[in-house]
């Protein structure tokens, strides 16, 4: 049934999620790069919806992989392209795939955790070889860690990858008191390893696709989507995945007040909850008071500081307030990291510190969810009553 409906959606110039990232390991393969994903679910997709690899049900041992049935293997300049499951066991498979990637630059490895928590077996690999190899054995790896991500109510060891532990390991220059450019920042060649969270199709295409077909090798850790695997607003037209489109750091939109205030709110977030502040807002269309633009930051490191400048100096009012939109306490997600880049941006481009990045999300936690489904209920109301209050009045 879900390919059916895939196949409808693509009729309809609909590319959901699993159609772009096939879309985007084949078109590499037909350049010539071999493409290979792993994970503990990842020939199904541990959320239905890859469906890389048949199971013949009437057969047993029995399987069909339509993409490698729709890719000329002979020809000597195709790729290979691999996708299997892989044993439970995350600090062996992940140490594996590193290796592998750095067999040749040919190679686009992805290892795929079932759930984003499930990558802490394998802190220690992150920790001694993905952060720092380059800097202590002068090796690139280019090896992708899709780790599913989003607070669904699912409890403390299915929601949160922990984006923040990976931010505290960039080496930005925001940390260094003695850089005052904001806009600065450090670009894909010189920064350790890059994060990422696409929310759109298209932006994931094109993201694989740029981590080949760069003249270098850096590892890309993406919080991967869960609920925005099959969301409705999560589709692209075909047109989007067109050679002249490249991914894009940032999305931007802007939403008209209906009064003739010149006060307008930059509301910045990073991941599914940028669906949820769609329809708070789309809710609320007819009664905003003040122009809402919204800045859904798409790759957080490196931080994309010269866009925001750019699109703060393009629509700044009379007045302006800045806020930071999550779903994860304040102690997690990517709010501390953003926070030290985006203040120093208003203050670059206002000229003064009066105003700086202001929280809503869930408050600090021991845990790193909550682990019941009404208290998660709770927690995500309150989230929904800030937004009202202090964005949508």
């Amino acid at each position: 049934m879900h390919i059916a409906n895939r196949l409808s959606n693509i009729e309809k110039d609909r590319i959901d999620w699993a159609t772009a990232e096939i879309m985007a390991l084949g078109s590499l393969n037909l350049q010539g790069f071999n493409t290979r994903l792993v994970g503990e679910d990842s020939e199904r997709g541990t959320f239905s919806q890859r469906h890389a690899v048949f199971h013949d049900q009437t057969l047993h041992g029995r399987t069909f992989n339509p993409i490698l049935s729709n890719i000329d293997r002979s020809s000597p300049k195709t790729g290979r392209f691999e996708v299997s499951n892989t044993n439970l066991c995350e600090v062996a498979t992940m140490a594996y795939e590193y290796g592998y990637s750095l067999e040749s630059p040919w190679n686009l490895c992805l290892w795929e955790a079932q759930f984003g928590d499930f990558y802490n077996p394998a802190q220690m690999i992150v920790d001694q070889y993905l952060m720092c190899s380059e800097a202590k054995w002068l090796r690139q790896s280019g090896l992708v860690l899709l780790l599913p991500h989003g607070f669904d109510g699912a409890g403390p060891e299915h929601s949160t990858c922990h984006i923040e532990r990976f931010l505290q390991n960039i080496n930005s220059n925001i940390y260094d008191p003695a850089n005052l450019g904001a806009h600065r920042e450090l670009n894909g060649r010189t920064i350790n390893f890059q994060v990422a969270q696409p929310t759109m199709p298209a932006n994931y295409f094109h993201l694989l696709r740029r981590q080949m077909l760069r003249d270098y090798r850096k590892p890309l850790v993406i919080a991967a989507p869960k609920i925005g695997l099959k969301h409705p607003m999560a589709q692209n037209p075909l047109s989007d995945f067109s050679e002249g489109e490249h991914f894009q750091p940032i999305l931007t939109k802007t939403h008209q007040g209906k009064g003739a205030s010149d006060h307008l709110k930059f509301v910045f977030c990073s991941g599914r909850i940028a669906f949820d502040l769609d329809q708070l807002i789309q809710e609320s269309a007819d009664d905003l008071a003040t122009d809402i633009c919204v800045i859904r930051v798409e790759e957080l490191a490196p931080f994309p500081s010269h866009l925001i400048v750019d699109e703060i100096q393009n629509q700044q009012g009379s007045s302006t307030e800045f806020f930071w939109v999550q779903e994860e306490p304040v102690n997690e997600g990517a709010f501390q990291f953003a926070k030290l880049h985006i203040d120093r941006i208003i203050a670059e481009v206002q000229g003064s510190k009066e105003s700086e990045l202001q929280f809503i999300g869930r408050p600090s936690g021991h845990s790193f969810c909550v682990g019941a489904a009404v208290d998660h209920k709770r927690q995500t109301e309150a989230i929904q009553k800030e937004i009202r209050s202090k964005l949508l009045n």
